[in-house]
């Protein structure tokens, strides 16, 4: 029986974007309607997420329609100089309100969601043990895998799904760094067990598929999209 990946007519929330977030956009079914939210002022909506000052009426007050389909959380880590080389205060001042973000974006938008609607997490798995995120990043990997099944189980009573795709080496075509993303590449071809980095097609495939009626019997799953990454994490 065929599945039905259709995303046309219905409409879908974009949160938390970063600057490649719109090239994933640019991908879907040109018939979905979108609305961002984030702190570009290329979002639909433009909100100072990383501050603590409470932007939900904000947000919600502007969106026309509290009847969407489903919920993209694009994460919002920034200004790392590297998984290694970041010190271990700079850490603690990323990855604690990354995670209340996190739930704070969900909590806030899962009224504007129907029921039977869908959200999808995009995460990173440089916080997996092993892939050199270090002691504070690996609790953020395990925090938010936590935080995510206990949302989805609360989610379940509306028949809310949610699930999370983490993200290895993916080629966003916005770095403008040509010696970063060649050293992507290398990583890549040394440490991904299918020996190159992946494309945003393959994350938006993801995304679709999720958002979409052929997951209708899937929560509380985290997918990697990551050419095997997190199987050598493990080695």
């Amino acid at each position: 029986m065929m599945k039905n990946y259709s995303l046309k007519g219905k409409k879908f929330l974009f949160f938390g974007c970063k600057s490649w977030a719109h090239t994933i956009i640019d991908r879907f079914d040109t018939e979905a309607q979108i609305t961002s939210i984030g702190e570009s002022d290329s979002c639909d909506i433009s909100v100072p997420l990383e501050q603590d000052a409470d932007w939900k009426s904000k947000v919600i007050n502007k969106l026309k329609s509290k009847e969407f389909d489903g919920l993209v959380n694009i994460g919002m880590l920034t200004n790392l100089d590297g998984l290694i080389t970041t010190p271990l205060d700079r850490w603690k001042e990323i990855v604690p309100p990354n995670l209340r973000l996190l739930y704070k974006s969900i909590d806030t938008l899962k009224e504007c969601l129907k029921s039977s609607a869908s959200i999808v997490n995009i995460l990173e798995i440089g916080a997996m043990e092993g892939l050199g995120g270090g002691s504070v990043y690996e609790a953020f990997y395990k925090e938010s895998q936590f935080l995510m099944r206990n949302l989805a189980e609360t989610l379940g009573n509306r028949k809310i799904r949610l699930n999370s795709i983490r993200a290895g080496y993916i080629d966003t075509e916005t770095t403008p760094n040509k010696n970063l993303r060649k050293l992507y590449t290398t990583t890549a071809s040394n440490s991904v067990l299918l020996k190159e980095v992946g494309t945003l097609d393959e994350l938006t495939n993801a995304i679709i598929f999720f958002l979409s009626d052929a997951s209708r019997y899937i929560t509380g799953n985290e997918l990697f999209i990551d050419g095997g990454a997190h199987i050598t994490s493990y080695l």
